[in-house]
């Protein structure tokens, strides 16, 4: 986790936002629950976002049901993550609906029905759309499963 904060810092660094000289502290609750792996960046960046600018976020009405996972490159990229596939399941089982995710896991969640994907390649696109409301692409069609033929395997 403490590589995640430099991360967040070189990317707003990098996108041109100065992070205010006072302390801020993000709850990362269930202490009792190990927080393991690069997927923390992207959401914890958002929060710091919000906290930064306040009353000056656009705020869709869709944000409650949404969740944000990826790791952020030190230029502010957006890397993929492991391990995205049973989050995104469980988390539509609880009723989340909407998912902002690295481009390049597309591939692993693209079939799941009933859920919006917004694919990232950069924390740019998510201050375009928090500060100035810039439309995102989204994905909220899933694709059909391909037909197999199991002769074939």
């Amino acid at each position: 986790m403490k590589e995640s904060k430099e991360r967040i810092r070189a990317t707003f660094r990098n996108v041109g936002i100065t992070i205010p000289n006072k302390k801020f502290i993000l709850n990362l609750a269930p202490s009792d629950l190990k927080k393991v792996g690069t997927s923390f960046d992207l959401p914890m960046a958002v929060a710091l976002l919000f906290l930064i600018f306040e009353d000056h976020v656009f705020v869709p009405r869709f944000f409650e049901k949404s969740l944000f996972f990826g790791e952020l490159g030190l230029d502010g990229s957006l890397k993929p993550i492991n391990g995205l596939l049973p989050c995104i399941i469980d988390a539509a089982k609880h009723g989340y609906t909407t998912f902002f995710i690295p481009a390049e896991n597309i591939y692993e969640v693209e079939y799941i029905p009933g859920i919006v994907l917004y694919p990232l390649t950069h924390f740019h696109q998510l201050l375009e759309f928090f500060l100035y409301g810039k439309e995102l692409e989204k994905v909220d069609q899933p694709k059909e499963l391909p037909d197999f033929d199991m002769t074939q395997i």
